[in-house]
């Protein structure tokens, strides 16, 4: 039954493996422990499935290297753990659509690959707003939900995107001011929560963005100049 479809324990087991796609699929339960010894993994999508507990921290702790975190649309619940902070290289961060509740982690800004504005030269930069058609056979793919449509990323591109979603959970408290400073940010949703207090002064600073959604929380005060 798919209510039983669970993330196989031995999966751990794969410790040279850099990228794990398993998206889209009927796993529930919780994340398996053992999972924690992908000591090389840079890309984790596990959004669209039935997962729950909380986020666990060995993700930030052991993971390290994780460049990319997609949990959207699961049943993670509880507080946003502080040990993500410590993925320095983390560019997308995607939470969205869980059960999420607390403040948003200060210490978020920690992320220094999404303050990032530098590009590869030997590379060709395309915009967060530009759908790429080009696939290999070794292509990461990246489908993110921004400016209303859904974007789909591959290898030649998802590098250059920086983007993080928080939207459709329970956060709440007020903005960080700290997330002003992921000057490298293209897209930010931090929507449909019961976020409050009024919007930081300096958001000016993300001069990057493409797309910015507050709404439907709970913020007040002067929009900022």
């Amino acid at each position: 039954r798919s209510s039983d479809l669970h993330i196989p324990i031995s999966l751990g087991h794969l410790n040279v493996l850099q990228s794990l796609h398993l998206n889209r699929n009927n796993f529930t339960g919780m994340l398996p422990f053992s999972l924690r010894h992908l000591k090389k993994l840079e890309y984790l999508d596990l959004g669209n499935n039935g997962l729950e507990g909380i986020i666990p921290s060995w993700i930030g702790d052991e993971l390290s290297r994780l460049r990319i975190l997609v949990l959207e649309s699961n049943n993670f619940h509880g507080d946003i753990s502080v040990s993500l902070c410590k993925l320095s290289s983390l560019q997308v961060l995607n939470l969205k659509d869980n059960n999420l509740t607390g403040h948003i982690p200060r210490c978020f800004n920690n992320f220094t690959a999404m303050t990032s504005t530098e590009l590869d030269s030997t590379r060709i930069y395309v915009p967060i707003g530009v759908l790429n058609s080009v696939v290999d056979d070794d292509s990461e793919e990246l489908s993110v939900f921004i400016k209303g449509v859904m974007l789909n990323y591959t290898s030649s591109n998802v590098r250059y995107v920086r983007f993080m979603g928080l939207s459709g959970n329970k956060l709440s408290g007020e903005i960080p001011v700290e997330l002003m400073s992921l000057v490298g940010l293209q897209g930010l949703d931090l929507s449909r929560n019961h976020l409050s207090g009024r919007i930081p002064e300096n958001i000016g600073n993300l001069n990057q963005l493409e797309s910015l959604d507050l709404s439907k929380n709970d913020l007040s005060g002067p929009i900022p100049q």
